[in-house]
């Protein structure tokens, strides 16, 4: 197992790592009858197997870590911006708990199917060229999306999770 530390071949080649959110850093629901549908406070948020520890991994990462979502439940008025930003601290509190790497900033979309106007963002917040960005995603539209603006991406699937991608960059 590599250590913590041990992210040479990830901070070679990147200075800034965004994840998405549901379906990467935590389970979501595709039945809009669940609770897990929207996630709206903590107690709904389930964290993905293998994600805290994959967290833990990029502690040793130079980098910038961001999060970049679509919370299309906000322009519907079903949660707020700030339920979305606590679910953040929440994520974050839970990640130090656990030894692993915080999240600097999380982009929200709340319009938009696509990402592209909040990982433009990133990229200027970070001052980071697209070449030098990875995106962790679950949604293959999404990846395709940053490459389009030159953002490199890996999906994120049931058979390739964010653990087993973080341990195949050190």
């Amino acid at each position: 197992m590599k250590g913590v530390g041990s992210n040479l071949k990830l901070n070679l080649y990147f200075g800034l790592l965004i994840l998405d959110r549901d379906g990467v850093i935590n389970e979501n629901s595709n039945d809009p009858n669940s609770p897990f549908y929207y996630i709206r406070t903590p107690e709904h948020f389930i964290f993905k197997e293998g994600v805290l520890d994959a967290l833990s991994l990029l502690k040793g990462f130079s980098g910038d870590v961001c999060i970049c979502t679509r919370q299309r439940c906000i322009s519907k008025g079903i949660v707020s911006r700030g339920a979305i930003f606590n679910l953040h601290d929440y994520m974050n509190l839970m990640s130090w708990y656990h030894g692993g790497r915080e999240t600097d900033r999380i982009y929200i979309e709340p319009e938009s199917k696509s990402k592209v106007r909040i990982l433009k963002q990133a990229l200027r917040d970070y001052n980071c060229p697209p070449s030098k960005a990875l995106l962790l995603d679950d949604n293959k539209q999404n990846i395709e999306d940053a490459a389009k603006i030159g953002i490199s991406g890996i999906q994120i699937t049931e058979d390739n999770s964010l653990l087993e991608v973080i341990y195949g960059l050190l």
